[in-house]
């Protein structure tokens, strides 16, 4: 028998409900746990490090039970991840702890030089208020130097603390930023979380230190998110069937064409404004990341999904 009764007065089934929050809270507990034997088993460490592999040649077999543990438990999280966010948002602080906080345990200074010589750049541009590219050719680009001084002076932070937390620090801002990048791409939760996952799994290669290429890297996730969202674009034709109807060439031009603006018009002269500041931070700030911006730009507006083709020669 079909029951007639209206959907807002049928049971919520709070059962299924509450087991589903306990088993929540006890995998959540769990993580927890799993975080704080990796992480103390890193500070036992032996350091300085005498492989070319670094930490991993010699951190404790107790240590990969915590990243083991955490993509175990993620991997049963995963499928419900509607109902599972709050789970899912430890799980991600915790691997980034689990990861990228060995070296902050297992040492009490940054270890490696390059940091060093960064923190010396930001100390000479602070004590002298000037920059001068004859010292080195890092006072060419002085964008992060700067912006880094005036975050230490401004909130009194040791210049050790930061250079030591930067890869934990570096790796919450870029998932933030993907992550917001990745809303604008699929509305799928489970291939959001996933896509999260993995890039903080493969991007444990040790590009996550206090460097310009790291702040540059996050500038240039911000920029294409705002370059696929508000300022993005869709054509509203199919290119298969604008080809078959006019020919190649002909086809793919009507194809890009067609396309029409994501978002409304003051929203993309705000985002336009924003994009092309970052722009000019990321210019001052690192070498290389500005190039791969105009690339990534470029293929944007090669395939549609990009509103501004004027962009990239502003950058330029």
């Amino acid at each position: 028998m079909t029951s007639t009764a209206p959907a807002l007065l049928r049971p919520r089934k709070p059962a299924v409900v509450a087991s589903t929050s306990v088993a929540g809270l006890g995998l959540g507990i769990l993580a927890l746990l799993a975080t704080a034997v990796a992480t103390s088993a890193a500070s036992r460490a032996p350091v300085p490090v005498l492989s070319d592999v670094g930490l991993v040649a010699v951190l404790p077999a107790a240590y990969w039970a915590g990243p083991i543990t955490l993509s175990i438990i993620f991997a049963l999280a995963l499928p419900a991840a509607a109902r599972h966010r709050s789970l899912l948002t430890v799980l991600l602080g915790c691997l980034v702890l689990t990861l990228y906080g060995p070296a902050v345990m297992a040492a009490n200074a940054p270890r490696l030089e390059v940091t060093w010589r960064h923190l010396g750049i930001i100390d000479t541009i602070v004590r002298s208020g000037t920059i001068n590219p004859k010292i080195d050719a890092y006072f060419n680009w002085p964008g992060f130097f700067s912006a880094g001084g005036l975050v230490l002076e401004a909130t009194g932070l040791s210049p050790w603390t930061a250079a030591l937390w930067a890869p934990v620090w570096n790796m919450a801002l870029w998932l933030t930023a993907l992550m917001v990048l990745i809303r604008g791409l699929t509305k799928d939760k489970r291939v959001r979380w996933l896509t999260l996952w993995l890039f903080c799994l493969g991007n444990w290669i040790d590009q996550d230190y206090l460097s310009p290429q790291a702040f540059a890297f996050f500038l240039h996730i911000v920029l294409l998110t705002l370059a696929m969202t508000w300022l993005g674009a869709q054509p509203q034709v199919r290119l298969a069937a604008s080809v078959e109807a006019a020919g190649v060439l002909s086809g793919v031009r009507l194809w890009w064409a067609s396309r029409v603006p994501a978002d409304v018009e003051k929203r993309r002269t705000a985002a336009l404004f924003v994009v092309v500041l970052l722009g000019l931070v990321m210019i001052v700030s690192h070498q290389l990341t500005p190039f791969a911006t105009l690339v990534s730009l470029t293929a944007l507006i090669l395939i549609g999904r990009y509103w501004s083709p004027g962009l990239p020669l502003i950058l330029v």
